[in-house]
C-alpha cells in the first residue's frame, strides 16, 4: 500500500514524495512530487502493483480538485 509522505523511486531515476491520493472511478490515484525538483510532478494510478502515469488531460482536470481537497484536509488535521 502506498501512503501519503511515502518516497518512491521511479523508473526515471527520480525520487518522488506522495503528496496526495484519491479514489476515482474504482482506481487509487497518486499525486507525486519530485524530491529535488518541485517543477517535476506526476499523476499516477496503481495497476497490478505498478504505477502508471496518467496522460489523459480530462482525468487530470478531474483529479486536481480532489487532490487539493484531500491535501487541505490533511493540513487541517495537522494544525489541530
Amino acid at each position: 500500500m502506498i501512503d501519503i509522505k511515502d518516497t518512491l523511486l521511479l523508473d526515471d531515476g527520480n525520487e518522488y514524495v506522495v503528496i496526495s491520493k484519491a479514489k476515482f472511478d474504482t482506481l487509487e490515484y497518486y499525486y507525486l512530487l519530485d524530491k529535488k525538483n518541485s517543477n517535476n510532478f506526476k499523476f499516477c494510478y496503481l495497476k497490478n502493483e505498478e504505477l502508471i502515469e496518467v496522460e489523459d488531460e480530462r482525468i487530470i482536470k478531474m483529479l486536481i480538485p480532489i487532490f487539493l481537497e484531500n491535501a487541505e484536509d490533511i493540513l487541517n488535521e495537522l494544525m489541530k
